[in-house]
């Protein structure tokens, strides 16, 4: 139904929202010289991880159905996003301190 669609389309744009500022939390944490390298290697590993994620739900739907292959997905990528939230950023904190002490 519509209201639902809506629903999931503001709850994935909200997430892409939430990616740009964690790009630019890395540009930020970043030495200069080093913004391109960085910026391909989180682009690299985004599109590697899609790549394995659909292998990974194409492979349970063929053991189960596809609406279960989109609920295990879905469950598993809200437990990811809920250990990265709950994961302390002190240790990214430390390393920028760090590299402001080095430079």
């Amino acid at each position: 139904p519509l209201p639902l669609a809506l629903v999931c389309v503001t709850l994935a744009s909200t997430g892409f929202a939430a990616s740009l500022l964690q790009q630019e939390r890395l540009l930020s944490l970043t030495p200069p010289h080093l913004t391109g390298h960085a910026l391909g290697l989180h682009s690299s590993g985004m599109l590697t991880m899609q790549g394995v994620s659909a292998a990974l739900a194409g492979a349970v739907a063929q053991l189960t159905s596809p609406a279960a292959a989109m609920a295990v997905m879905a469950a598993a990528s809200i437990a990811v996003t809920l250990t990265l939230a709950a994961r302390p950023s002190g240790r990214l904190a430390g390393a920028s301190s760090a590299q402001a002490e080095e430079g």
